[in-house]
């Protein structure tokens, strides 16, 4: 069958875009033999179905196989260390809304996927041979939105958090989901009888993509349209509908719940290790980090107007551009973002603990 390909970029070219094809397919193969192996490491995640049948019913849509590029050694340390920046804040640390990621060895990044189920498969099935002990693992939101096949992404991305967590020394805490535009939209969707002119915010809602996401929970969006026109109990009535066919998806409620605003390291002064920030599309660096609402994922406009640390964090990355100009690296910005969901490709990329950019997958 037709599959997509996966590419691994020159990160010396990160504004470069390559399409092309030259690789056979991958398969789930090895990550199945690896979850029975996983038994006797780990407790078999709960699932209705079991996770190698989840597997085995994976939804078969269009693949892409894998290219490669050549490999780019680690800049040391030293040469990325920097003084004088103020610690993170202990309330930040303290917060559950924003994901520490400790000591990471390295720290893969995946851009934008927006229900592309071909592509986010593509990318897990290279992941899966490429993340070792200490890495970390982190999408950068919008995961849903835009497809058909909202649901069964959101099912890719928890079996290959059971198969990554079958691995020895990978730990739960080493995966982390930041929410993003989609997601935020969303969760006000599902409160959306709340609003005081929900019928706007319906429509501006589906223009931008939450129509897919409903329509892959099996609701029809029209009835949504309907249910704005009616008043507040038509309204709840259609969000609970919604909300019980989410809980009928195993997993899928506790995933949404677990979206984090933002993810951080910290500074290493000593080891000469910088801090790094990841959010979905942008920041706005006169505010502080826990005052920044909604420019997370609406605040993409003013990224590449930054010229300097922002507080503590040397570089800022990002996984959504409004563009989608592609992975692009400044000195102190990285965005990975293909356009997935808009005709592009969807990019993954691995990170060291100082922030050079090592590899990056596209499928």
């Amino acid at each position: 069958m037709p599959s997509t390909a996966v590419t691994h970029l020159n990160p010396d070219k990160l504004a470069a875009r390559d399409y092309g094809v030259d690789a056979p397919s991958s398969s789930y193969q090895r990550m199945m033999a690896y979850a029975e192996h996983g038994k006797s490491h780990v407790a078999e995640p709960s699932s209705p179905s079991g996770y190698e049948t989840q597997l085995r019913n994976r939804p078969t849509q269009p693949r892409i196989p894998p290219r490669r590029s050549p490999q780019v050694s680690d800049r040391s340390a030293e040469r990325m260390a920097y003084d004088g920046v103020i610690p993170v804040q202990t309330h930040l640390l303290q917060s559950n809304k924003f994901a520490d990621l400790g000591s990471a060895k390295r720290i893969w990044v995946v851009g934008s996927i927006h229900g592309d189920l071909s592509r986010i498969q593509t990318i897990h099935d290279e992941l899966f041979k490429l993340i070792q002990p200490g890495d970390r693992l982190i999408y950068l939101g919008n995961m849903i939105g835009m497809s058909n096949y909202v649901g069964e992404t959101i099912d890719e991305l928890l079996a290959f958090r059971r198969a990554l967590l079958a691995k020895p020394a990978m730990m739960p805490n080493d995966i982390v989901y930041l929410r993003g535009g989609q997601e935020e939209m969303w969760s006000k969707l599902l409160q959306i009888q709340f609003s005081p002119n929900p019928r706007h915010v319906v429509d501006w809602m589906y223009k931008a993509g939450a129509a897919k996401t409903v329509q892959s929970y099996h609701v029809k969006p029209e009835q949504g349209e309907a249910a704005a026109r009616d008043g507040v109990m038509a309204l709840t009535r259609w969000t609970t509908l919604l909300r019980a066919n989410i809980k009928a998806r195993p997993g899928h409620e506790a995933f949404y719940t677990s979206l984090k605003r933002a993810a951080y390291t910290k500074l290493n002064a000593e080891l000469g290790l910088p801090a790094m920030l990841f959010v979905n599309a942008g920041i706005d660096t006169s505010k502080p980090l826990v005052n920044q609402g909604d420019n997370f994922w609406w605040g993409g406009a003013n990224w590449g107007s930054i010229h300097k640390p922002y507080g503590p964090f040397r570089k800022m990355i990002r996984g959504y551009d409004p563009a989608h100009g592609g992975a692009l690296m400044t000195m102190h910005t990285l965005t990975i973002d293909g356009g997935c969901g808009f005709g592009g490709a969807l990019q993954a990329a691995c990170l060291t603990a100082v922030g050079d950019v090592i590899d990056i997958v596209e499928a």
